[in-house]
């Protein structure tokens, strides 16, 4: 068992190495995609970021969860502030994606701007192109584990997606949840006590 004084600077240790860590992966991502702005980014393991030529992808005051992949394609924005992102999550923009302050999006969660054309069926699916719409997330937005947001999406400030449900409709505040997300009910307001 650590003394208590050992386990202070232990902490101590590690803490200091995690801002390190994040300061140079910051700088390391800004110097490999000019297109790339950081700023009080906390970066799990094995974080991806791309940021192609054109794009600009910024994110300010934000958590990255561990394997996390963060892509702007060309000429595409990807706009995340002060956001807890999770696990295992994907946010591709080729055209646009904002999300707002305070959100938080779980674990395997899904956000795409774009889909595949799949019109002709003489031609290859993947030689027909792709379709782009933005997807905007408000503030205080929370999408439970293993939501998808398709492209073309608006999900308001003060929402609340259960786990597993699909957005491929605008959201207004509330509690939603299925395949696809249907509004359940209004998020309740605490009053004072007199």
């Amino acid at each position: 068992m650590l003394k208590p004084s050992t386990a202070k600077v232990i902490r101590f240790i590690t803490r200091l190495y995690n801002a390190s860590r994040n300061s140079l992966l910051s700088r390391y991502f800004e110097l490999k995609y000019p297109g790339c702005k950081f700023k009080g980014v906390k970066f799990g393991r094995g974080v991806t970021i791309v940021c192609t030529d054109g794009a600009f992808l910024t994110v300010n005051n934000s958590s990255l969860g561990d394997g996390s992949l963060v892509y702007a394609g060309k000429n595409g924005i990807v706009d995340i502030q002060s956001s807890f992102i999770g696990r295992n999550c994907v946010i591709a923009g080729c055209e646009k994606i904002l999300i707002g302050e305070n959100s938080l999006i779980a674990e395997m969660t899904v956000i795409r701007d774009q889909n595949h054309k799949f019109t002709d069926s003489t031609i290859a699916i993947s030689e027909q192109g792709i379709e782009m719409s933005p997807i905007v997330i408000g503030q205080n937005v929370w999408l439970g584990a293993k939501v998808t947001v398709l492209a073309g999406t608006n999900i308001a400030s003060n929402t609340v997606v259960g786990a597993h449900s699909l957005v491929n409709t605008d959201l207004t505040s509330g509690l939603y949840a299925g395949i696809p997300a249907k509004y359940i009910k209004p998020l309740s307001v605490k009053k004072d006590k007199p």
